[in-house]
């Protein structure tokens, strides 16, 4: 490497920047710290010399291998049909028979990661789950109704207090009475996965909670009403769905919802990684979108996000850094509640720096604050030798700070020249 020199330079794009090629900052009194060196800037750069192959935000490859996967909201992982044999719904539940409507009732439900319930007990069909049947069963998460053709009821307060549950998938019609659902934070995908003629899906205002984030997927099964519906109504028109980071972008539009906030947002996370990274496009977090994800450490918002709803970050216990752009002017006053470990990372000024102050949440300044700042670099050598080749490269390390969101290296040519 005669008469060349190796160069690393930083580039804090964040995604709150404004465009403004940055390196890093020192936060530790709340402020930013600059230390110029004319040698390493990158202003005025020409836009050639730049490329777009800097590191991603958050370079865990083992939690965010997972290509983006586009979904109609209906899909299924599994086989729901199975065979047509009796008694097949998960061990334990317990039946009564009601005359009434020549079927049974699940009367006493068990606390199990996934129930099943089945088409048939002792040769008769299941058509009813019973007030309070599962009320307080805090394990459950996954709830699948076994292809029932006929109408099905979940009756009063039947899941009422199940914390953990995140999904219900049914065949045919269903009908849902009040409180059936109440108080079930993380629950989001109402699903009916095959519709039948003669059938229909009838939801109760109040089944779910005033703050739901539920999305119906009913195929044209929901009687069309006047309003929104009190939950999200997807009714197999508004299908755009992407997952990517164990989040589920959705397109929203006001008439299939109770939100006031059309576009793209994140409507749920199934807590599957630690840090998540948001599209710049998407415009906001929706209620209940993060709630009680506890293995949530870090999230950066999206530069044109502008809304955060109900809870939607409510009893995310070990989230510790939350960047919110200076684009955000509405956050709900819950939309916290019980995150005893959170900093707001935001700009001077800013609605969400305000919002911080008043709730007395901790805050640190962001990108679109910082300036230059030199970094340690260290550059060693390393020559290899076996049988069939030789090897001779140069490792560079350094220091990495903490706002920093990409690394863009540039070699000094014997020339003077910079290249990337």
């Amino acid at each position: 490497m005669k008469n060349k020199k190796i160069l690393a330079l930083l580039l804090a794009c964040t995604i709150m920047a404004s465009g403004v090629p940055v390196y890093a900052a020192d936060f530790s009194d709340g402020t930013a710290e600059s230390v110029q060196d004319a040698e390493s800037s990158l202003f005025g750069m020409e836009d050639s010399e730049l490329t777009e192959d800097t590191m991603p935000a958050f370079a865990d490859m083992e939690e965010n291998a997972d290509a983006a996967q586009i979904t109609d909201g209906n899909s299924e992982e599994e086989d729901l049909t199975g065979d047509k044999t009796e008694d097949k719904g998960i061990e334990g539940l317990e039946y009564e028979y009601v005359p009434e409507i020549d079927g049974y009732r699940v009367k006493k439900g068990v606390n199990e990661k996934e129930i099943r319930i089945p088409e048939k007990y002792e040769g008769k069909e299941v058509l009813e789950i019973g007030e309070g049947a599962f009320a307080g069963c805090d394990q459950i998460e996954r709830i699948r109704i076994l292809d029932h053709h006929k109408n099905f009821k979940i009756k009063k307060d039947a899941f009422e207090n199940c914390i953990s549950l995140r999904k219900v998938s049914f065949f045919g019609g269903i009908k849902v009475e009040s409180g059936a659902f109440r108080n079930c934070p993380k629950l989001y995908d109402f699903a009916l996965i095959n519709y039948y003629e003669g059938t229909e899906v009838s939801i109760a205002d109040d089944a779910f909670d005033a703050d739901s984030k539920v999305l119906v997927s009913a195929d044209g099964g929901l009687p069309w009403k006047g309003s929104p519906e009190p939950f999200f109504n997807e009714n197999g028109e508004d299908g755009w769905h992407e997952k990517e980071q164990g989040m589920d972008y959705w397109d929203y539009v006001k008439n299939n919802g109770p939100s006031q906030y059309e576009g793209t947002r994140v409507a749920d996370f199934d807590n599957s990684v630690s840090k998540v990274r948001i599209r710049d496009n998407v415009k906001g977090i929706g209620r209940k979108a993060f709630y009680g994800s506890d293995r949530l450490e870090e999230v950066r918002l999206g530069k044109e996000n502008y809304f955060i709803e109900s809870k939607a970050f409510a009893s995310c216990i070990n989230l510790k850094k939350l960047f919110i752009p200076s684009a955000t002017t509405v956050i709900e006053e819950n939309a916290f509640e019980n995150c005893p470990s959170l900093v707001i990372y935001t700009v001077k000024g800013s609605y969400a720096e305000k919002f911080a102050k008043k709730h007395q949440i901790p805050v640190r300044y962001s990108a679109e604050n910082i300036q230059d700042e030199k970094i340690k670099l260290q550059v060693s050598r390393i020559k290899r030798k076996d049988d069939q080749s030789f090897t001779d490269e140069i490792r560079l390390k350094w220091n990495q700070p903490e706002m920093a969101d990409g690394y863009l290296i540039q070699k000094k040519e014997a020339g003077g020249k910079y290249t990337t």
